[in-house]
């Protein structure tokens, strides 16, 4: 399952632009905010560069169909 994922330090940033913005500029009061988006096979192909003998095991968890849209419209 790909997930949005975020550095903390973009993460504090985006709440403190969104502090500072005038409020008659948002137009709404609700936000997504990401920076990118992995599966824990991506995120391994990259670590496994820099650690060759890595080695790691990951189960997919049914429950995380739940949040995604693709799996709910066939719900």
């Amino acid at each position: 399952t790909r997930l949005p994922m975020m550095y903390i330090k973009d993460c504090i940033r985006s709440l403190e632009e969104f502090m500072l913005v005038d409020n008659s500029r948002l137009s709404t009061r609700t936000y997504n905010v990401h920076a990118m988006s992995f599966t824990p096979q991506e995120l391994f192909d990259v670590v496994k560069k820099y650690v060759p003998n890595l080695k790691i095991e990951y189960h997919a968890d049914e429950r995380q169909k739940i949040g995604m849209y693709k799996k709910i419209v066939h719900y």
